[in-house]
């Protein structure tokens, strides 16, 4: 297999021999070890994050990941006794792959129990894990199968530092005549895992003697609808909770309840605020009966802002294609996406297009106008791209250079700990 590798700081193709490979550019020395390259250059035992911090435990589990004693069992533990075997869902999987004789990428490989089938089927793939055991362990089953066309790399995904704007779309359905709607602002969340802690007791025979945590949750849930009216109009406050567990059994005072909801709003200022609400309400609902309740806050998204310009050239484009009373701007809409945290890093848009019928979410929702659905969004997302990158990038540059991030990058993780405090 050719060296493929690009530095992951300025993306230029990487030089070297069996020790070690070298950015010509930046003049960064990426070590490879045992064959293996190494992109990881800190030290993850000193990462503010817990996982990357547990990756020498993960180090040592690379033996056992695929005996008898750890993977098979964890995986019924987790899916239950009778999910598909392991050997089941590799086979599936591999039947998935639709690249007979392509290339592909195994992110979080482990120790390749799925990338050794895969590679029977495909010319190349390639292979990145955080654990250098796994990933030498996954070397190892690899040579010990005879299979040449695996490359392995340490290395971890999720920095977006070359990403310098983002054009997405989310299908629509609906009976308006409008088929593109553009610059629309969508609500934000945080989520919250709760969980009621009570006292089992007979629920015939002594139920005096028990701490009713469904009744706890049900007052806390009450407490959230009481709140409701506080709630201004204009700030699109959403909450709605739902029981994941409301118990063990019928003749057993509940002892274990839990609920999961978001707060979502219109901005990050209104969502902490009627977050605090909430929690009130939920620690009342545990106060009255006696019980305990435990908040996790759990990240969201952040608030959805397109970009005026970038929405302007993408309007502009669907009025060619579409006809000129095709796009309407959008109003404020109280979903939420991911593409929220985006467009608070760098200017983004995710217009909304026609194609679909049925209810958002619903099991009645479906692609009912194929071209709409499918060719439509394709063919205005690369005219807006290449509007942008015309003329050596013209309009993208001054995009970018009037752009204000509300959060910057190396301080998203922080923002969230400091938004959940």
């Amino acid at each position: 297999m050719e060296n493929n590798y690009v530095c992951p700081t300025c993306k230029t193709p990487l030089t070297g021999n069996s020790v070690t490979l070298v950015c010509p550019r930046c003049r960064i020395n990426y070590p490879i070890r045992n064959g293996i390259p190494d992109f990881i250059l800190e030290d993850l035992a000193e990462s503010e994050h817990q996982v990357l911090r547990s990756v020498s435990f993960i180090d040592k589990l690379a033996k056992i990941y695929e005996s008898p004693i750890w993977y098979p069992l964890v995986y019924h533990i987790y899916g239950g006794l009778f999910i598909p075997s392991v050997k089941e869902e590799v086979e599936m999987i591999t039947e998935m792959v639709d690249a007979q004789g392509g290339v592909g990428l195994d992110v979080a490989c482990g120790t390749g129990l799925f990338t050794r089938s895969i590679a029977r089927k495909m010319r190349h793939v390639y292979c990145i894990d955080i654990s250098r055991g796994m990933l030498e362990e996954a070397a190892r089953y690899a040579e010990k199968e005879e299979l040449h066309n695996i490359r392995f790399a340490r290395a971890r995904l999720g920095k977006m530092d070359r990403v310098d704007m983002t054009v997405k779309h989310h299908t629509r359905s609906g009976k308006e005549k409008s088929k593109v709607w553009i610059a629309g602002t969508n609500n934000g969340f945080v989520g919250k895992a709760i969980r009621y802690i009570g006292k089992e007791a007979h629920a015939g025979g002594a139920p005096d003697k028990g701490t009713n945590a469904l009744n706890a949750a049900m007052l806390g849930i009450m407490g959230i609808h009481s709140l409701r009216e506080t709630f201004k109009d204009d700030d699109h406050i959403r909450v709605h909770p739902i029981v994941t567990r409301g118990g063990d059994l019928v003749n057993i005072i509940p002892a274990d309840v839990r609920i999961e909801t978001y707060v979502r709003g219109k901005t990050t200022d209104v969502i902490l605020k009627a977050s605090k609400k909430v929690n009130r309400a939920l620690r009342g609902g545990a106060l009255t009966v006696g019980a305990k309740v435990k908040i996790q806050e759990i990240p969201g998204y952040l608030p959805m802002k397109n970009d005026p310009e970038m929405s302007k050239i993408f309007g502009e484009n669907a009025k060619k294609i579409l006809g000129k009373r095709s796009v309407k701007k959008d109003e404020h809409r109280t979903g939420s996406t991911d593409t929220g945290d985006l467009s608070a890093i760098m200017p983004t848009i995710e217009p909304s297009i026609s194609g679909a019928t049925g209810t958002g979410h619903g099991n009645d929702y479906k692609i009912a106008d194929k071209r709409m659905g499918y060719i439509v969004p394709a063919e205005l997302m690369a005219m807006t791209v290449i509007d942008l990158l015309w003329d050596n990038a013209t309009n993208a540059h001054k995009i970018i250079k009037t752009f204000k991030p509300q959060v910057k990058r190396k301080e998203y993780v922080r923002y969230w700990e400091r938004l959940l405090r």
